[in-house]
Protein backbone atom coordinates (compact mmCIF):
# COMPACT_ATOMS: atom_id res chain seq x y z
CA UNK A 1 0.00 0.00 0.00
CA UNK A 2 2.98 2.19 0.61
CA UNK A 3 3.77 2.03 -3.23
CA UNK A 4 -0.25 3.29 -4.21
CA UNK A 5 0.15 6.43 -1.82
CA UNK A 6 3.89 7.03 -3.08
CA UNK A 7 2.30 6.99 -6.80
CA UNK A 8 -0.72 9.21 -5.92
CA UNK A 9 1.81 11.80 -4.23
CA UNK A 10 3.74 11.91 -7.04
CA UNK A 11 1.00 12.37 -9.55
CA UNK A 12 -0.28 14.68 -7.37
CA UNK A 13 2.82 16.55 -7.06
CA UNK A 14 3.17 16.67 -11.18
CA UNK A 15 -0.58 18.15 -11.91
CA UNK A 16 0.75 20.97 -8.99
CA UNK A 17 3.64 21.63 -11.15
CA UNK A 18 1.94 21.26 -14.08
CA UNK A 19 -0.28 24.24 -13.65
CA UNK A 20 2.31 26.22 -11.93
CA UNK A 21 4.96 25.80 -14.86
CA UNK A 22 1.85 26.45 -17.16
CA UNK A 23 1.25 29.91 -15.71
CA UNK A 24 4.70 31.09 -15.68
CA UNK A 25 5.10 29.96 -19.80
CA UNK A 26 4.56 33.26 -20.79
CA UNK A 27 7.87 34.28 -19.25
CA UNK A 28 10.49 34.44 -22.18
CA UNK A 29 13.27 32.65 -19.65
CA UNK A 30 10.68 29.61 -19.91
CA UNK A 31 9.84 29.81 -23.45
CA UNK A 32 13.32 29.54 -24.48
CA UNK A 33 13.53 25.90 -22.88
CA UNK A 34 10.48 24.60 -25.34
CA UNK A 35 8.13 24.57 -22.32
CA UNK A 36 5.17 22.47 -24.58
CA UNK A 37 7.91 19.82 -24.67
CA UNK A 38 7.84 19.77 -21.01
CA UNK A 39 4.18 19.70 -20.32
CA UNK A 40 3.94 16.42 -22.69
CA UNK A 41 6.77 15.26 -20.34
CA UNK A 42 4.76 15.93 -17.26
CA UNK A 43 1.31 14.87 -18.57
CA UNK A 44 3.19 11.25 -19.50
CA UNK A 45 4.76 11.00 -16.34
CA UNK A 46 1.05 11.47 -14.71
CA UNK A 47 -0.04 8.94 -16.71
CA UNK A 48 1.93 6.51 -16.33
CA UNK A 49 2.76 6.98 -12.66
CA UNK A 50 -1.36 6.27 -12.71
CA UNK A 51 -1.97 3.94 -14.66
CA UNK A 52 1.18 1.78 -15.50
CA UNK A 53 2.93 1.50 -12.22
CA UNK A 54 -0.15 -0.07 -10.48
CA UNK A 55 -0.53 -2.34 -12.75
CA UNK A 56 2.74 -3.22 -13.68
CA UNK A 57 2.82 -3.98 -9.67
CA UNK A 58 -0.42 -6.30 -10.18
CA UNK A 59 1.22 -8.01 -12.48
CA UNK A 60 4.17 -8.71 -10.60
CA UNK A 61 1.80 -10.29 -8.06
CA UNK A 62 -1.01 -12.61 -9.95
CA UNK A 63 -3.74 -12.36 -7.63
CA UNK A 64 -6.72 -14.90 -7.67
CA UNK A 65 -9.28 -12.23 -7.54
CA UNK A 66 -7.91 -10.37 -10.91
CA UNK A 67 -6.66 -13.70 -12.67
CA UNK A 68 -10.06 -12.96 -15.30
CA UNK A 69 -8.52 -9.69 -15.79
CA UNK A 70 -5.04 -10.69 -16.34
CA UNK A 71 -4.96 -10.29 -20.06
CA UNK A 72 -6.22 -6.82 -19.55
CA UNK A 73 -3.96 -6.04 -17.48
CA UNK A 74 -0.90 -7.45 -20.11
CA UNK A 75 -2.16 -5.66 -22.92
CA UNK A 76 -2.58 -2.13 -21.00
CA UNK A 77 0.66 -2.50 -19.66
CA UNK A 78 2.51 -3.37 -23.26
CA UNK A 79 0.64 -0.30 -24.60
CA UNK A 80 2.67 1.51 -22.28
CA UNK A 81 5.85 0.84 -22.88
CA UNK A 82 5.95 2.87 -25.67
CA UNK A 83 5.39 6.01 -23.56
CA UNK A 84 7.86 5.53 -20.89
CA UNK A 85 10.65 5.85 -24.30
CA UNK A 86 8.90 8.42 -25.80
CA UNK A 87 9.25 10.46 -22.33
CA UNK A 88 12.93 9.95 -22.54
CA UNK A 89 13.40 10.39 -25.95
CA UNK A 90 11.56 13.55 -26.02
CA UNK A 91 14.25 14.86 -22.73
CA UNK A 92 17.19 14.27 -25.05
CA UNK A 93 15.25 16.43 -27.78
CA UNK A 94 14.51 19.01 -25.88
CA UNK A 95 18.07 19.23 -24.31
CA UNK A 96 19.41 18.40 -27.95
CA UNK A 97 17.36 21.90 -28.69
CA UNK A 98 18.63 23.99 -26.03
CA UNK A 99 21.95 22.49 -26.60
CA UNK A 100 21.29 23.99 -30.45
CA UNK A 101 20.29 27.18 -29.25
CA UNK A 102 23.35 28.08 -26.90
CA UNK A 103 25.36 27.06 -30.09
CA UNK A 104 23.66 29.62 -32.09
CA UNK A 105 24.12 32.07 -29.31
CA UNK A 106 27.63 31.76 -28.95
CA UNK A 107 28.78 31.73 -32.36
CA UNK A 108 27.12 34.71 -33.60
CA UNK A 109 27.84 36.81 -30.43
CA UNK A 110 31.86 35.44 -31.05
CA UNK A 111 31.53 35.95 -35.16
CA UNK A 112 29.01 39.15 -35.24
CA UNK A 113 31.81 40.92 -37.01
CA UNK A 114 33.14 38.75 -38.97
CA UNK A 115 29.62 38.34 -40.52
CA UNK A 116 29.54 42.41 -41.25
CA UNK A 117 32.61 41.98 -43.23
CA UNK A 118 31.51 38.45 -45.05
CA UNK A 119 28.04 37.21 -45.46
CA UNK A 120 29.13 34.33 -46.34
CA UNK A 121 31.18 33.21 -43.47
CA UNK A 122 27.99 31.84 -41.77
CA UNK A 123 27.76 29.38 -44.39
CA UNK A 124 30.46 27.45 -43.07
CA UNK A 125 29.18 26.86 -39.86
CA UNK A 126 27.00 23.59 -38.90
CA UNK A 127 24.99 25.03 -36.45
CA UNK A 128 23.69 27.69 -39.10
CA UNK A 129 23.64 25.93 -41.70
CA UNK A 130 20.99 22.93 -39.98
CA UNK A 131 19.22 26.00 -38.10
CA UNK A 132 15.91 24.81 -39.84
CA UNK A 133 16.42 21.14 -39.70
CA UNK A 134 18.09 19.95 -36.10
CA UNK A 135 17.60 22.92 -34.29
CA UNK A 136 13.58 23.31 -35.39
CA UNK A 137 11.75 21.74 -32.56
CA UNK A 138 8.39 20.43 -35.25
CA UNK A 139 11.67 18.56 -37.44
CA UNK A 140 13.19 17.10 -34.33
CA UNK A 141 9.82 16.04 -32.06
CA UNK A 142 8.82 14.90 -35.25
CA UNK A 143 11.91 12.69 -35.20
CA UNK A 144 12.16 11.69 -31.70
CA UNK A 145 8.59 10.48 -31.10
CA UNK A 146 8.63 7.08 -34.01
CA UNK A 147 11.65 6.63 -32.09
CA UNK A 148 10.61 6.08 -28.72
CA UNK A 149 7.55 4.30 -30.09
CA UNK A 150 9.41 1.85 -32.27
CA UNK A 151 12.08 1.31 -29.15
CA UNK A 152 9.09 0.60 -26.76
CA UNK A 153 7.32 -1.53 -28.86
CA UNK A 154 9.94 -3.00 -30.02
CA UNK A 155 11.30 -4.44 -26.89
CA UNK A 156 7.66 -5.33 -26.03
CA UNK A 157 7.45 -7.17 -29.01
CA UNK A 158 10.64 -9.08 -29.05
CA UNK A 159 10.19 -10.00 -25.43
CA UNK A 160 6.68 -11.92 -26.04
CA UNK A 161 7.50 -13.45 -28.85
CA UNK A 162 10.67 -14.94 -27.65
CA UNK A 163 8.73 -15.90 -24.14
CA UNK A 164 10.94 -13.05 -22.08
CA UNK A 165 8.16 -11.66 -20.19
CA UNK A 166 9.80 -11.47 -17.30
CA UNK A 167 12.52 -9.38 -18.69
CA UNK A 168 10.56 -6.36 -20.39
CA UNK A 169 12.04 -4.35 -17.48
CA UNK A 170 15.94 -5.40 -17.91
CA UNK A 171 15.55 -4.79 -21.45
CA UNK A 172 13.80 -1.25 -21.21
CA UNK A 173 16.25 -0.27 -18.57
CA UNK A 174 18.99 -0.93 -20.98
CA UNK A 175 17.21 0.52 -24.11
CA UNK A 176 16.97 3.71 -21.57
CA UNK A 177 20.68 3.87 -21.82
CA UNK A 178 20.52 5.71 -25.41
CA UNK A 179 18.50 8.45 -24.58
CA UNK A 180 20.14 8.96 -20.80
CA UNK A 181 24.05 9.39 -22.70
CA UNK A 182 22.56 11.40 -25.07
CA UNK A 183 21.07 13.81 -22.55
CA UNK A 184 24.35 13.72 -20.82
CA UNK A 185 26.81 14.31 -24.12
CA UNK A 186 24.59 17.26 -24.67
CA UNK A 187 24.92 18.32 -21.37
CA UNK A 188 28.66 18.20 -21.71
CA UNK A 189 28.75 19.83 -25.01
CA UNK A 190 26.84 22.83 -23.87
CA UNK A 191 28.96 26.23 -24.72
Amino acid sequence: IFFEILHVATAILLVVGFFRFKRLMHLSIVQRRYPRIVLFESCLSTLIILVYCPLRMLTGYPLDALHHYQRSIDIVTFTFLPLMHIMGYCEACRLWLVRYDLHILDWTKNNAWKLRINSTFGELNWWLKHRNTFGNSRYMTTRMLPIGVTVGLGIGVLCQLNGLATSVSLTQAVMFVVPVFFILWNYYKCP
